[in-house]
């Protein structure tokens, strides 16, 4: 398994490392640093990080985490020149949604975030922004389904967004 992509410093991608380390843990598969490579956002690190992770294996990883869109890019630089079946035989997935994902010549799993609730939460802490207040939103992620590029969007009433305090 190989997580790649995004920042350490970013708050998104520590949280994310945080749950990909807890699920295999959950399954009591040992997490070796070597597992996960936050090699940044652009395509070109991704695809570079994709390619030493192959090299040292001599094959793909089982599965891929890749951690956005632009990470799943630089897979797919990485990935085109090598024989389909190779890409048939692992699991990938992604933390990002894009209607591309439809149309790629092999399986990939990418969870939708529901951005239109992110952005007006969002506004409203803003607009009542106390100091340390500790609220806590969490706005719930989805997958994507088949057809949404076609233009069948999610049903987000299914997916409630959260109000906690930390």
């Amino acid at each position: 398994l190989f997580f790649f992509g995004g920042l350490v410093s970013d708050d998104a991608t520590f949280k994310r490392v945080q749950g990909f380390k807890a699920a295999l843990a959950e399954r009591g598969i040992r997490v070796r640093d070597s597992m996960i490579d936050c090699c940044g956002y652009p395509p070109a690190t991704a695809a570079q990080a994709l390619a030493r992770e192959y090299r040292q294996l001599g094959r793909l990883p089982s599965g891929l985490f890749a951690n956005g869109v632009t990470a799943l890019e630089g897979a797919l630089q990485f990935t085109s020149s090598l024989p389909r079946p190779e890409l048939e035989a692992i699991a990938v997935g992604t933390f990002d949604w894009d209607p591309f994902g439809a149309h790629l010549s092999f399986s990939v799993t990418m969870v939708r975030q529901n951005v239109e609730a992110m952005i007006s939460e969002g506004f409203a802490l803003l607009s009542d922004y106390e100091l340390n207040s500790g609220k806590v939103v969490v706005v719930p992620t989805s997958f994507g389904r088949l057809g949404e590029g076609d233009g069948a969007g999610p049903d987000w009433r299914r997916y409630p967004v959260i109000h906690a305090d930390e």
